[in-house]
């Protein structure tokens, strides 16, 4: 399992702050059990939870242990009681628009073409298979040196490769 990111606040209708976490997760198959059973194992008791209306969360509701929160984008954006998925789907297109750029072919570019088809294997290939937990990290640690190189430095990235791939002692 990679996890990449870090703690965020976010606000909720009163401007009360919460820490807002997430993970990305590669899973053998796309079995609504398996995913429901990954889910239930990452989710803390008592944890609020924010989804779409996709069938593979449907079953969170009957979880006596998590608060679940759902909005159907069918109908609206953000549901009656404020929830909303804006977040994470922001960090998709944040992600999703940096893997793009890896595909260009730039000179000026440090990473080398190898780096940049592994990263982009990483998130597209068969759920993540045969990519070690050490190469993920080193992967994300020249994605913070690219950003920082370019002067779009995020902490997170940095962050999420340290847990990847800690420091040799």
């Amino acid at each position: 399992m990679t996890f990449v990111g870090g703690v965020t606040m976010i606000k909720d209708a009163n401007g009360e702050q919460h820490i807002a976490e997430g993970f990305i997760a590669g899973v053998p198959n796309k079995s609504r059990a398996q995913q429901l059973a990954l889910l239930l194992s990452l989710i803390a008791p008592g944890a609020t939870v924010a989804t779409d209306s996709a069938a593979m969360y449907r079953d969170l509701k009957s979880a006596a242990c998590i608060d679940h929160s759902m909005v159907n984008h069918s109908k609206e954006f953000v549901a009656a009681d404020g929830t909303h998925t804006n977040a994470v789907e922001g960090f998709w297109s944040v992600l999703k628009r940096k893997l793009r750029t890896w595909w260009a072919h730039s000179t000026s570019n440090p990473v080398t073409c190898q780096e940049r088809y592994q990263l982009a294997a990483f998130f597209t290939n068969a759920r993540f298979a045969g990519l070690s937990q050490q190469a993920a990290g080193m992967l994300l640690l020249k994605v913070a040196a690219q950003l920082e190189h370019e002067g779009t430095f995020d902490a997170q990235y940095a962050a999420a490769a340290q847990l990847l791939c800690p420091p040799s002692a």
